[in-house]
């Protein structure tokens, strides 16, 4: 049996990767007035990165790069 390129059809699930997502915990919030990721330090419940880190941003960088190292 002889195929032409248009005879064939081969069906798959298509993936877009320019996009992906990422489900936050609940420390982690967006502000739409101020377009900007905030940290909400009650909902982190992680004791030794919240003792040791009492400066609020750096705090976001902390958490922040525990999501882009975890899921890259």
């Amino acid at each position: 049996m002889h195929f032409r390129r248009s005879d064939v059809f081969i069906p798959h699930r298509g993936y877009d990767l320019n996009y992906t997502g990422v489900i936050f915990g609940k420390e982690i919030t967006y502000n739409k007035l101020t377009d900007c990721i905030e940290i909400d330090r009650d909902m982190y419940f992680d004791k030794n990165g919240k003792n040791g880190i009492a400066n609020i941003s750096h705090l976001k960088s902390y958490i922040m790069n525990i999501y882009k190292n975890d899921y890259v």
